[in-house]
């Protein structure tokens, strides 16, 4: 018996501080623990940049072209696809652990390139999707999303322990954590304080994160005047963990690309009421966390709802028990053990549990 010999392919990889990176490390963290030998493609390893495009370079053909199975974690176009293609081409089995696309509109901040992501979207992305060997989604209502006529399996990410934050009172302020970009809904967010300015009821606002909307945002606040809504940029964990602690509200009111927020399910374990926008995937999680659903793209219904939420009293106990990195990964790994044996290869480092 051999070990497994891994890729993990992902264009972003820490010290970025993102979605993507955080389950590119986990992954690679996870299966090195099971035993699996993991190489990581990532960026300056194996993916090089061309005007912010992640592209698959020779040195990460080279740790493909040694692997027995690639975990891909996407989209990144060109990234993503010249990865699946190259490992097709060597008859190298890929799962796939897909995510919502962002898009290069959204990305870039240039509404040029939407009717380019739509094509993308429906005649590259999920017809790659389809011939990838196992694909995994966070959550089903993002699965069914996909429109796949094939099988998705469904497995919820894992969430970090953040540092025990200092104690105090919690505070009738609202929190939004996340990068500072168009389709986590940050216009939403700051158009919903204006209709509270205006309706002469405020919840004070904090905004923590980073991004190129950043300069668009402080504009916006001094503009109109918002001087109840703070910016917090770059903060680190202990920072984020006295948020976390202090605010009563979590808000995430993105209008499109998120199939799960890592941040609702944080939010939540700290005892803080969520609200999160329609958005399949993300609705589901936030549902499972006791949390309120607005329409995307809604800003009285988004204010109405952080003023609701603001004042409910009543403690919030949430079960997430089920988002687990350790169950995750044994999820991949039962994945990869059973591709393994498709190929007829026996391997040492075989799962003793099966999770569903």
């Amino acid at each position: 018996m051999v070990r497994m010999r891994v890729s993990v392919a992902c264009s972003q990889f820490p010290p970025t501080r993102s979605g993507y990176a955080r389950v590119a490390y986990e992954t690679d963290m996870g299966l090195e623990r099971l035993g699996y030998d993991v190489s990581v493609v990532t960026e300056n390893s194996g993916c090089r940049r061309i005007w912010n495009l992640p592209y698959l370079d020779g040195e990460g053909r080279e740790i493909i072209r040694k692997s027995d199975v690639v975990v891909v974690i996407g989209p990144s176009p060109p990234f993503t696809e010249q990865v699946c293609r190259y490992a097709a081409s060597h008859g190298i089995p890929v799962i796939y652990i897909t995510n919502a696309f962002v898009g290069l509109a959204s990305y870039l901040d240039n509404v040029l390139f939407r009717a380019l992501d739509a094509i993308y979207e429906r005649l590259f992305y999920r017809r790659m999707l389809e011939r990838c060997r196992i694909v995994f989604a966070q959550t089903s209502s993002f699965a069914r999303h996909l429109g796949l006529k094939r099988t998705v399996y469904v497995c919820p990410f894992g969430i970090r322990s953040l540092p025990k934050p200092p104690a105090m009172r919690r505070e009738k302020r609202a929190l939004f954590v996340g990068q500072f970009r168009d389709y986590k809904g940050i216009k939403v967010l700051l158009r919903a304080a204006r209709e509270m300015k205006r309706s002469g009821t405020v919840v004070p606002i904090d905004i923590a994160g980073s991004g190129p909307r950043l300069e668009w945002m402080l504009k916006y606040i001094a503009r109109n005047s918002l001087d109840f809504v703070r910016v917090h940029v770059s903060p680190d964990d202990e920072e984020l963990a006295a948020l976390y602690a202090l605010d009563s509200v979590f808000v995430l009111p993105s209008v499109s690309a998120e199939s799960f927020g890592f941040v609702v399910v944080e939010s939540a374990s700290m005892g803080m009421k969520v609200v999160t926008s329609d958005l399949p995937g993300l609705e589901e999680v936030c549902r499972k966390v006791g949390g309120t659903v607005v329409r995307r793209r809604d800003p009285k219904a988004l204010a109405s709802a952080i003023l609701r939420a603001v004042n409910d009293h009543v403690p919030t106990v949430v079960d997430i028990s089920e988002f687990s990195w350790e169950r995750n990964i044994q999820v991949l790994s039962n994945a990869i053990t059973a591709v393994a044996r498709e190929m007829g290869r026996e391997v040492e480092n075989v799962p003793v549990s099966n999770p569903e």
